[in-house]
């Protein structure tokens, strides 16, 4: 209180007031701004909530929803072998789409809050490579190949179909988000479901 009142002259003067003022707006433009991104992450879930932000969730209802992607095969979750609470929104594509929305200082934090989301894409075999002995890093894309592409580590022992499958082949990769790279998403526990098996 005593530092108003010493420094009175100079808050009110006409340097002050556009100091204030221009403080006001820049608070308020960022808390504006913040409120727009979280509402579009919500209206991007189409029944599968996913947000952006601190101390926000990702909650799943369904037991049981069917996956469409232009030019692949729509799956029941109980036929493609994906296990109750992964979902496919937000897509690699969204993900990505949302964080390159931020302005780049919120980007960090954004990347963070997606760590842990349980995910099952319907995707593309695009490659697999060897990391040691039965450790393969399988990575996969959306359809046409196109970027970000999706990363995880699996041993081939559990799918050994892999050796012989060729590249654009629809799987369905599930696991939980670990981390994200330029154009790249990394899945951890990650298993693959191959919609198309009998």
């Amino acid at each position: 209180m005593q530092w108003i009142v010493d420094n009175r002259a100079w808050i009110f003067s006409g340097i002050g007031v556009v100091f204030l003022i221009g403080l006001y707006k820049l608070l308020f433009k960022r808390k504006k701004a913040s409120i727009s991104v979280s509402a579009k992450r919500v209206s991007t879930g189409n029944g599968s909530p996913a947000i952006i932000g601190s101390n926000n969730t990702q909650v799943v209802h369904q037991n049981n929803y069917s996956v469409s992607t232009p030019g692949q095969p729509t799956f029941e979750s109980s036929v493609g072998g994906v296990p109750s609470g992964y979902s496919s929104n937000p897509s690699p594509s969204e993900i990505f789409e949302a964080i390159d929305e931020l302005p780049p200082f919120q980007r960090a934090r954004a990347i963070n809050d997606y760590s842990g989301l349980k995910v099952a894409w319907p995707l593309e075999f695009y490659s697999l490579d060897r990391e040691a002995d039965d450790a393969f890093t399988f990575t996969a894309a959306s359809s046409g190949r196109g970027l970000p592409l999706v990363r995880a580590s699996i041993t081939l022992s559990e799918y050994p179909e892999l050796k012989i499958l060729p590249a654009g082949t629809c799987i369905i990769l599930i696991g939980k988000i670990h981390g994200l790279g330029t154009h790249l998403i990394y899945l951890r526990e990650a298993r693959i479901a191959f919609p198309n098996r009998p």
